[in-house]
């Protein structure tokens, strides 16, 4: 199991275009939020992404970047940069590198009855194609691996001071309680 407050190892991935490179290289020197999306078409994936991207300026004011990874897709994720105006750096992951490295578990039968899975996948989908309420991102074609979960990390100067491990289907924190957390653990940031 990945131990927090140590270096991450170096992390191949991809860039939408198909060209290797490196997570390091997009960290930079500021702390940084790395949201490891299942794929660029998992629907609460993208409401999620798309609520962290209309708090970024809270993110900036923090001094802290987000970089964003999803297991497969470059067309879905240049879909989202392109009609959503997504900034953030999104980057793939199809042999799932960081996913391993930071203990992301993959979806097992039981964790589809987890009571997380259906609080947040069934009120989008019910909102998005039953009552037709909700314009915004819809269910794209699922590409990677269908049984990945999501997680956040906080990385500040190559170590992971905080991780949030997807247990469900669009397990993740409310965007306000990621702030918070990042205030604990980033406190200069």
């Amino acid at each position: 199991m990945f131990a927090l407050d140590h270096p991450l190892p170096g992390i191949l991935l991809k860039t939408r275009d198909g060209q290797h490179t490196l997570l390091q290289d997009h960290l930079g020197e500021r702390p940084t939020v790395v949201l490891a999306m299942r794929y660029y078409g998992c629907l609460p994936c993208q409401h999620y992404l798309l609520a962290l991207h209309e708090r970024r300026d809270q993110f900036a004011g923090r001094g802290v970047d987000v970089v964003v990874v999803g297991v497969a897709a470059g067309f879905q994720a240049d879909h989202l940069a392109s009609t959503y105006g997504i900034e953030f750096p999104l980057l793939l992951d199809p042999d799932q590198n960081l996913y391993r490295a930071l203990d992301i578990p993959r979806l097992r039968t039981v964790d589809f009855l987890r009571w997380r899975t259906w609080t947040t996948y069934l009120p989008l989908f019910w909102r998005r194609y039953v009552t037709r309420t909700v314009d915004g991102p819809k269910q794209g074609r699922i590409v990677g691996d269908p049984a990945q979960l999501p997680g956040i990390a906080f990385i500040e100067n190559g170590v992971v001071r905080w991780i949030h491990r997807g247990l469900a289907l669009g397990d993740y924190p409310p965007v306000d309680e990621l702030l918070t957390r990042l205030d604990e653990v980033l406190p200069a940031a």
